[in-house]
């Protein structure tokens, strides 16, 4: 059963609906279709708070945003879209009275999300990480500029700690890396098997963002010197850098850190970046129906998950994150679009399991006929 609560009251004059999760993006996202009687005002408005349910699990909290009429002499349809939530905290920026804000060390990345999402004004969010995170330090901490927008800052702050910061969909923050934990299921598109789940799919390889070299170059000053033996010429010049194996040497990025680094910053800098375009350079896409992975709709599609994927035209036979789901429902039915990375997308050293071989590496080209 699918509900729409819009302030608090069932709404069921909706064509269609789609929501957007990822991993990598702190905000979940809808939009609709809905019709409206001829001569009526459209009862919703912009800034209305909104609701989506499956089977009484709730998928997603937030407001509308965008709301654009669509008409003729017989047809009065409105398309609508919001975020959830924390797309507030997306768009604002630090207020001069946080930019000021010493904090007390050793501090937790949980503590200083919850101290800014307290200046804000934020109730009812909470704040967790699924993994275990080292406090930050003074000399971590004492050359970060607190300014520019809220999610930059926490991103800058959690991009150091190696961790991406994500969303459950109704309005909570999750700090997390990869997971492990593997679906039940299998994504199937075998030739001449009756029992495939894919509709349809695509594979995207995309090489052309990655380099070999990934430099960090930061600048710091001599009021923020971090170790007692740290030379002028280091302390004016700290480096980190990341390699990676799979792109020629000719590749190279230089980057410019906005703010004052550690070496030790610069180098996990240096590795965020790798390790997100190497994410983002094998794209693999399918449409499966339902919402849920089992007949007892008790565990929904989410982002952060392994499944197998087993598909014939494109050569996969591996597990692979779910990097994004899209829930769609319409007159056509009810169907979920996954997007999937390879397993070790978010790590450096890229690890084969015992059912990879070369033939269905994610890194050979894209076989198959139009």
């Amino acid at each position: 059963m699918i509900e729409i609560i819009v302030n608090g009251q069932n709404y069921d004059g909706f064509l269609d609906f789609s929501v957007q999760k990822s991993f990598l993006d702190l905000s979940a996202a809808f939009s609709l279709n809905a019709v409206n009687s001829e001569n009526l005002s459209f009862p919703l408005k912009v800034n209305d708070s909104i609701e989506i349910k499956f089977s009484d699990q709730s998928i997603i909290k937030g407001f509308i945003e965008k709301i654009a009429p669509n008409y003729d002499a017989s047809t009065h349809v409105i398309s609508l879209s919001g975020r959830d939530l924390l797309g507030d905290l997306i768009d604002s920026s630090i207020s001069g009275e946080f930019q000021n804000t010493v904090f007390n060390t050793p501090i937790s990345l949980i503590q200083i999300a919850q101290e800014l999402l307290k200046n804000f004004g934020y109730e009812n969010i909470s704040v967790t990480s699924n993994v275990t995170l080292e406090d930050f330090t003074k000399g971590e901490l004492k050359a970060m500029e607190i300014a520019g927008g809220a999610f930059e800052f926490l991103e800058r702050l959690a991009h150091l700690k190696q961790v991406i910061m994500t969303n459950d969909g109704i309005g909570n923050i999750i700090f997390d890396r990869p997971s492990q934990e593997r679906l039940p299921i299998v994504v199937l598109n075998e030739f001449n098997n009756n029992d495939n789940n894919i509709i349809s799919g695509d594979l995207n390889i995309d090489y052309t963002r990655r380099f070999h070299t990934y430099q960090v170059i930061s600048q710091g000053n001599p009021a923020d010197q971090t170790q007692v033996n740290e030379s002028q010429a280091t302390l004016v010049n700290r480096n980190g850098t990341s390699i990676d194996n799979e792109i020629r040497p000719t590749r190279q990025m230089i980057i410019s850190a906005s703010e004052s680094l550690t070496p030790a910053q610069a180098t996990s800098q240096a590795v965020w970046e790798n390790n997100i375009r190497r994410a983002e350079s094998k794209v693999y896409r399918c449409q499966v129906p339902g919402f849920f992975i089992n007949e007892e709709k008790s565990n929904i599609w989410r982002p952060n998950l392994l499944v197998q994927v087993k598909d014939d035209f494109a050569k996969i036979n591996s597990p692979m994150l779910i990097n994004a789901v899209n829930y769609s429902n319409s007159l056509s039915g009810t169907f979920v679009n996954l997007e999937l990375l390879a397993p070790d997308a978010f790590t450096l050293e890229a690890t084969q399991t015992p059912n990879q071989t070369a033939s269905n590496d994610l890194s050979q080209e894209f076989i198959g006929s139009s």
